[in-house]
């Protein structure tokens, strides 16, 4: 992740200049320009046209677009990654016909204010929004879950406009990440990747939340059993606990479980997981202050669940419990 593209590009968004978004550092993937809504002026969306195929999109959260009486055009639920496109508007009033730069800049500006109400657009009209996912780019790493983080990150309201932009060496053709980033340097323009949002995002907010916790006596001793969700994409875990939380200074054990129905539920042959997540539990119980982290399959990547809920228990220091054969190892 390279920090400072991300903090330029933020300081930009919140600028009210455009930025080129990068969909990966594969020179076959395409550069969107991207600016906030909430500050688009006429120029701004004059440039953008000027630099794209001219399919300028409004990037709004599901919540928003409900609100706003914007449906999705089509149902795409088996495609996770690609678009979903709404209904097209344009503002009820202080326009006219709605294509121009100037009338497109204030219906943009209208999608962004939260003060704005489904009588105050019509519909159709010549903006077309696309519904990002509210958890962002930790969700789905697309262009309008990009643009709508970049614009929260700013601390603006999180909608974004985005735009592909069109290749110099073939206007027929769309730019790559290579010509999306002559192009930034040319109209001096920072360039982010949504890998790097995404990484940004995941190591600096907490997108894990406590959503449950019971006791639980078993018969390798009692815990406390605490839920956590991903607030990013919905994915959920447990964390069997024994001991005063937070832990605070000292080494806690922790056993880090990945789900395993046929071997956990079924009790597999194929597998030892049921008798691993046993003896962990048994030693943990045994010593009287530790976490064992059962973590659901699919979701965010376990080390950055795991480190999220460590630190949530706070846990400063910690060693691994090895249950082939039963020992306790330190980690660095």
């Amino acid at each position: 992740m390279n920090t400072p593209d991300i903090q330029n590009a933020v300081n930009s968004i919140a600028a009210g200049h455009a930025v080129v978004v990068l969909d990966s550092e594969s020179v076959s993937d395409t550069g969107f320009l991207v600016f906030a809504a909430e500050l688009a002026t006429t120029s701004a969306v004059a440039f953008a046209v000027r630099h794209s195929p001219g399919y300028l999109r409004v990037a709004l959260n599901g919540d928003t677009c409900d609100r706003l009486g914007l449906p999705p055009v089509c149902q795409s639920a088996s495609k996770t990654q690609a678009p979903q496109y709404a209904v097209s508007v344009d503002a009820a009033h202080g326009v006219g016909t709605g294509i121009s730069a100037a009338d497109r800049a204030t219906t943009i500006r209208m999608l962004a204010s939260p003060a704005t109400q489904p009588d105050d657009l019509t519909r159709p009209g010549h903006v077309v929004v696309e519904r990002a996912h509210g958890g962002g780019v930790l969700a789905r790493c697309g262009p309008a879950e990009a643009a709508a983080d970049l614009a929260r990150l700013a601390g603006l309201q999180p909608c974004g406009v985005i735009t592909e932009l069109v290749s110099t060496a073939d206007p027929h053709q769309l730019a790559n990440s290579v010509e999306a980033r002559s192009f930034a340097a040319e109209h001096g323009l920072r360039t982010v990747s949504i890998a790097d949002v995404a990484a940004w995002r995941r190591d600096r907010e907490t997108w894990l939340e406590r959503v449950t916790s019971a006791r639980l006596p078993t018969e390798c001793g009692e815990f406390r059993a605490i839920g956590y969700r991903s607030i990013t994409d919905g994915s959920e875990h447990i964390a069997l606990v024994c001991g005063d939380t937070p832990f605070g200074a000292g080494e806690v054990l922790v056993y880090v479980h990945r789900e395993c129905a046929a071997g956990d539920i079924f009790g597999s042959l194929e597998c030892d997981c049921r008798s691993r997540l046993h003896d962990a539990m048994s030693i943990i119980a045994g010593h009287g202050r530790g976490v064992v982290l059962y973590l659901r399959s699919g979701g965010e990547a376990s080390d950055a669940v795991t480190a999220q809920i460590l630190t949530d228990l706070g846990v400063q220091t910690l060693e691994t419990v090895d249950t082939f054969p039963q020992r306790v190892r330190e980690t660095a």
